[in-house]
């Protein structure tokens, strides 16, 4: 489910915070040798502040930033560590309810089955 409300409102923050961090760390990269990496930190933060493919672009973010603590010479551990954990953590809490992953699959409820004998059509549409 997409949590509304503060959460949302949180999520929106943390999204945005994600992004800002690849941006800074990827402007370090605007060298026309790693160009690459500087695109591929901008797609990464326009997806996670718009929310599509919030969890893919997360995990797509953490990995450059541990790419990055690998890479570089003079780093600052602590500001990479951070925006690793923060990629991923958000990669998994997913979007929220602002986000258009909310517009495309809607909020979905999904409904554990309790014992063995459970129906597949445990999910249902939440309006």
């Amino acid at each position: 489910m997409f949590p509304t409300g503060l959460p949302g409102i949180g999520l929106i923050a943390i999204r945005v915070t994600v992004a800002a961090m690849l941006l800074v760390d990827g402007s370090a990269y605007a060298a026309p040798q790693s160009m690459g990496c500087a695109i591929g930190s901008l797609v990464a933060a326009v997806c996670l502040v718009s929310g599509i493919l919030t969890p893919y672009a997360a995990t797509f973010a953490g990995c450059l930033e541990f790419w990055r603590l690998c890479t570089r010479d003079n780093v600052d551990l602590f500001h990479l560590l951070a925006a690793i954990v923060v990629s991923l953590a958000l990669g998994v809490l997913g979007p929220g309810a602002y986000s258009v992953d909310n517009k495309i699959f809607g909020r979905r409820l999904v409904n554990l089955p309790h014992g063995s004998e459970g129906n597949s059509s445990d999910i249902e549409e939440v309006e």
